[in-house]
C-alpha cells in the first residue's frame, strides 16, 4: 500500500495491522493445539531434558509443511514481485533521464532483494523443512538450529545493508551510546 499508493497503512488502518500481528502469533498456537488434543502429535522428552516435537502422520507433516513454509514463501514471492513490477513501471513517464535513474535503481533493487531473499532461504529452509522430519538433538537437527541462529543474526545486518536508513539510525545510536558511556577511574 505504502509504494504503491504513497499512503501509510500504519496510520491509515492501525486495527488491521494489530489484527494481523495478533493472527500471527495465535495461528501457529491453535495449529499446535489442535493437533496435541487430536493426539497428531506427540512431545518427546530427549534424554538431556531437551524436548521434541514428533508429529504422528504425514498428513500432518504436509499440513504443517505448507503452513509454516511454503505459504509464507508463495505470499513473500508474490509482494516482492508486485513490488518490483510497480518499481520497474516507467508509465506516464517522458523523459529518458529518469527512466535511466529508474532502470538503474530497479536493477539495485532487485539485486539487494534476491541477495536477501537467497541468504534467507539458504540460512531457514533447512531449520523450517527439516523440524517436520528430523530430531532436533541429531546431527542433522542440531545444523539446521545453528543455520537459523546465523539467519536470525544476521538479520539486522542484511537490512542495514538493503535499507541505509537503519544504518543511519544504528549509526546515531552507537555514537549516543559511546558518548554516554562512563569510564570509571581505577584505583591502582
Amino acid at each position: 500500500m505504502h509504494i504503491v499508493f504513497n499512503r501509510n497503512i500504519y496510520t491509515e488502518k492501525p486495527y488491521l495491522i494489530i489484527l494481523i500481528h495478533f493472527l500471527i502469533y495465535i495461528l501457529p498456537a491453535l495449529n499446535l493445539i489442535v493437533q496435541f488434543l487430536t493426539d497428531w502429535s506427540r512431545i518427546q522428552r530427549g534424554v538431556d531434558e531437551s524436548c521434541d516435537i514428533i508429529y504422528l502422520s504425514l498428513p500432518v507433516q504436509i499440513f504443517n509443511l505448507f503452513f509454516i513454509y511454503i505459504i509464507p514463501l508463495v505470499i513473500n514471492i508474490i509482494i516482492l514481485g508486485l513490488g518490483i513490477r510497480h518499481v520497474s513501471s516507467i508509465q506516464g513517464v517522458i523523459s529518458g533521464q529518469i527512466i535511466l535513474h529508474r532502470r538503474r535503481r530497479q536493477r539495485i533493487l532487485l539485486l539487494k532483494a534476491i541477495a536477501f531473499y537467497s541468504i534467507w532461504l539458504i540460512l531457514w529452509s533447512p531449520d523450517t523443512l527439516a523440524c517436520q522430519f528430523v530430531d532436533v538433538n541429531s546431527d542433522p537437527g542440531v545444523f539446521t538450529v545453528l543455520l537459523s541462529y546465523i539467519q536470525i543474526a544476521l538479520d539486522p545486518f542484511l537490512i542495514a545493508i538493503i535499507d541505509i536508513r537503519f544504518l543511519i539510525k544504528w549509526r546515531t545510536l552507537w555514537k549516543k551510546i559511546k558518548r554516554n558511556r562512563r569510564i570509571d577511574a581505577v584505583a591502582p
